[in-house]
């Protein structure tokens, strides 16, 4: 169950779902994270629209396909956080992420997953979170992630998104995580999380040019802990 609704509230455009990202809330419960993106304002979602207004987008049809999918997940998984004991809710998210698993699978080995060009960062976000839910399909996860770690290379592919897409394959190999994001960072146990247990994810963080995991885990539990979240 904690992989099914893993991914709520991490869109990042117009900015992430259910997040505190008024500035002046933001920097009083996660003041890491405030200044993080300070220093890094080509990773915030504006600096991301106004690359793909500049670039022009080639299928929009495409990108608004993706959204919709998007959206439903989103709320799929919101009706089963307030309901967890609901199986029909369960059973819902689960068809769903059958379906974009399917329609991933189907664009990977025909006409290819949607560019750059076609459906822009967003869009790449966009097929990240319908990747990062296609849990019962670990040979897809896995063929998905070396698609977007080539486009990683080429500066079209969100390095935070990589990472947790690296992550999520790497915990269902059953091998130890790079980065340090597949937390249930909504579950009491977020406060029982010693620091040192985030000692082992630095350096590859830091090599990747994320921000220090002690801040996104207090991103994540304040996005979890958010208003119609739970």
């Amino acid at each position: 169950m904690a992989a099914l609704l893993a991914v709520l509230g991490l869109a990042m455009l117009p900015a992430r779902a259910e997040e505190p990202t008024e500035p002046s809330r933001l920097a009083s419960i996660c003041p890491g994270v405030a200044a993080w993106r300070a220093t890094h304002p080509e990773e915030q979602p504006a600096a991301l629209l106004e690359r793909d207004r500049q670039r022009g987008l080639t299928d929009q049809a495409l990108l608004d396909e993706l959204q919709q999918r998007f959206e439903a997940d989103q709320q799929a998984r919101r009706r089963w956080l307030a309901d967890r004991k609901n199986a029909e809710l369960q059973a819902a998210v689960v068809a769903l992420d059958a379906d974009n698993s399917a329609w991933l699978a189907q664009r990977l080995n025909g006409p290819g997953l949607p560019s750059v060009a076609e459906v822009g960062e967003q869009g790449q976000h966009l097929l990240w979170l319908l990747a990062q839910h296609a849990d019962q399909q670990p040979r897809l996860q896995a063929a998905l992630l070396a698609e977007f770690e080539r486009r990683h290379a080429r500066g079209e592919f969100a390095t935070e998104d990589l990472a947790r897409l690296t992550d999520r394959v790497l915990v269902h190999r059953g091998t130890r995580q790079r980065y340090g994001t597949q937390y249930d960072w909504g579950s009491p146990r977020y406060a029982q999380i010693d620091p040192s247990e985030f000692a082992p994810y630095a350096a590859a963080r830091a090599e990747a040019g994320l921000m220090p995991l002690q801040d996104y885990a207090c991103l994540m539990h304040a996005a979890r802990k958010a208003p119609g979240t739970r």
